[in-house]
């Protein structure tokens, strides 16, 4: 079913490319920029055997160690021990990111790792690795928290309600529940993670963005099918955006590259039947 549904989605961006306005640029993104993610997918399934499956676990878990370390080791002395990286300072908030280029993908990777940890924890029979492991969870948590970046905490705590609907043992949702609260705590706790989380909604923080994603849903309205084509977001972007500021006064979107919200994007770039594919 994974397979078919992959197959199905990259179908779906297919036929958004061909019938994108400017087909030669959405036709570039579909075969090597989606095409190479489509492939590799297919071919770890070729050849990586199950038998590799716990050695690749084990060695992602320990560099995830030698990560979280990393990332404590950068907030403390204000550059990293792997790569030289320095913290990265944005809007007064100061922000670790390891070895990434960006807190964005730390937290992105992190996210990932703990729910990866957290199964192993939860099914683990061996007393030392749990305890090997509840450590691990606790770094990536720490590691977390300090790139202050908000999409990787709201995506923890989806991912953490998400287990608790579907998780089929009472005591994993009682323990999600658990910590999904102290995690919530812990921020409102902290008054710079506070202002972090809130900063979206300000006069002066990140107005642009919410102009980016009405400027997105315009897109998707003109074309709700299969969108405006695969890469063509930013050539479109000025002129719904126009649309949207028209007279109004406020925050205008300066040296915008991205919509800031992949779903969005997909929606705009490859229409309803795009986004409902990649969804399924």
């Amino acid at each position: 079913a994974k397979n078919l549904s992959v197959l199905v989605f990259y179908v779906c961006l297919g036929i958004s490319a061909v019938m994108s306005p400017l087909m030669g640029k959405s036709l570039d993104q579909w075969l090597f920029k989606w095409g190479e993610g489509v492939l590799l997918f297919y071919a770890a399934q070729v050849f990586i055997k199950r038998s590799d499956v716990l050695k690749l676990v084990a060695v992602l878990l320990a560099s995830t160690f030698v990560l979280t370390l990393d990332g404590i080791y950068q907030r403390v002395m204000g550059v990293d021990f792997l790569r030289g990286f320095g913290l990265l300072h944005v809007l007064g908030f100061t922000q670790i990111r390891a070895t990434f280029n960006h807190y964005n993908n730390l937290a992105t990777f992190l996210v990932a790792a703990f729910f990866l940890a957290g199964g192993l924890w939860v099914e683990g029979k061996s007393s030392w690795m749990r305890k090997a492991l509840g450590v691990l969870l606790a770094l990536i948590l720490v590691n977390l928290f300090l790139t202050y970046s908000r999409g990787g905490w709201i995506a923890f705590l989806i991912t953490c309600f998400l287990l608790m609907l579907f998780a089929g043992r009472r005591a994993v949702r009682v323990t999600v529940g658990c910590l999904v609260i102290a995690f919530l705590t812990s921020i409102v706790a902290v008054e710079s993670m506070r202002e972090r989380l809130v900063y979206i909604f300000g006069v002066d923080g990140d107005q642009g963005r919410w102009r980016m994603w009405v400027a997105s849903v315009l897109m998707f309205l003109d074309s709700p099918l299969y969108g405006l084509g695969l890469g063509t977001f930013m050539d479109h972007l000025d002129i719904y955006l126009s649309q949207y500021v028209h007279h109004r006064s406020g925050f205008m979107v300066l040296g915008a590259q991205y919509a800031h919200n992949g779903y969005l994007k997909i929606l705009a770039e490859a229409g309803g039947m795009g986004l409902a594919s990649f969804l399924a």
